[in-house]
């Protein structure tokens, strides 16, 4: 019984917050999970990168999915550079 007025109280408090309270906004485009398997290096370098652009815009604030969503948007917009970095990486293995 405890248990289930702790609870209760809980929900009270979370359905009536204050005026001033942060809300989480929803984010304003649709969005799923997807998993990618990445090397280790590479993800070291976009969290690397990813810190250095949120420090050189603040006070304007990035998430990293945005981050990597304009990243990839960038790629997609440059396909040919794209295919000279890979055909160029490639040639390296």
């Amino acid at each position: 019984m405890a248990n289930e007025d702790r609870l209760a109280a809980l929900r009270q408090r979370v359905m009536h917050m204050p005026a001033g309270s942060p809300r989480v906004e929803k984010a304003s485009h649709d969005r799923a999970r997807h998993t990618l398997y990445l090397d280790k290096t590479l993800v070291k370098q976009i969290d690397q990168a990813f810190k250095d652009t949120a420090h050189e815009i603040y006070p304007k604030e990035v998430t990293k999915a945005d981050y990597l969503e304009a990243c990839l948007k960038f790629a997609l917009a440059h396909p040919d550079q794209v295919k000279t970095f890979l055909l160029s990486a490639l040639s390296d293995m």
